[in-house]
């Protein structure tokens, strides 16, 4: 489904924003109306986030308008080019394939298990191919987890089937705690998968194919593989220290 491209040319109110954002996600959720990408200005608005402390505001005179976003206080001004966007992220995982395709590579890879982590409108889509795949011995579904850096630094590979992601914060981890990374072939992973930390693939039809050079690469290293493989550029020392602590 292609994407709407919204412009308004005059100041639009930010209630008003949100009850046609709101709106538009419903319908985009229940497939009447296509995704939206929406550029516009507000005018002079104060909104705060989750973390906001009254106390701070030293203006009580301030109209500030509360929002469940993160962060404090935000002001927008005329001018301000704000976008907003109304995208089913649901499309883009693509938890289904990942699923089909271990089921595949499992068939010469016998003690080998998938873990899933993280919640969403696909789960009981997700139980239910994997009851029918008769792979529930071999498939948890753990949810969401506050730590799911245990399961990480027990795994060996990353199954990444998202279509568009960003920088993948999943991704990032994984590879600094050693694992290789299955991930698709777009641009957010051009300087992030390199040669000696993952294999990338195209679509369905290549994931497998996919997950057995992964695998070939795990079992010829021998277990030397278990060291920082995220690249310099996007390594943060701070990071990497709260990720090892919560290891202990």
């Amino acid at each position: 489904m292609s994407i709407e491209i919204k412009i308004s040319k005059k100041p639009i109110s930010y209630k008003r924003a949100m009850l046609f954002l709101n709106k538009r996600v419903e319908e985009v959720k229940n497939g009447k109306k296509r995704e939206l990408l929406w550029i516009l200005e507000h005018p002079i608005t104060y909104t705060a986030g989750v973390r906001f402390n009254k106390k701070e505001i030293l203006d009580k005179k301030i109209d500030i308008i509360q929002t469940n976003r993160g962060g404090k206080i935000t002001l927008h001004n005329p001018g301000q080019k704000i976008v907003y966007f109304v995208i089913n992220l649901n499309n883009r995982k693509k938890p289904l394939e990942a699923i089909e395709a271990f089921c595949q590579y499992h068939k010469n890879h016998k003690s080998s298990v998938l873990h899933i982590v993280g919640d969403g409108p696909l789960k009981a889509e997700c139980e239910n191919l994997i009851q029918d795949l008769n792979m529930s011995e071999h498939i948890y579904m753990h949810g969401h987890l506050t730590d799911p850096y245990k399961i990480l630094s027990s795994s060996e590979i990353l199954i990444h089937t998202s279509l568009a992601e960003g920088i993948s914060r999943s991704v990032m981890e994984s590879l600094f705690l050693g694992l290789i990374v299955v991930g698709r072939d777009i641009d957010e992973h051009e300087k992030l998968l390199v040669e000696n930390n993952s294999v990338k693939f195209f679509d369905t039809k290549n994931l497998v194919s996919a997950l057995n050079k992964a695998s070939e690469i795990v079992r010829n290293s021998n277990g030397s593989l278990k060291k920082n493989l995220l690249p310099s550029l996007y390594y943060n020392e701070e990071v990497s220290k709260k990720i090892l602590k919560s290891l202990v």
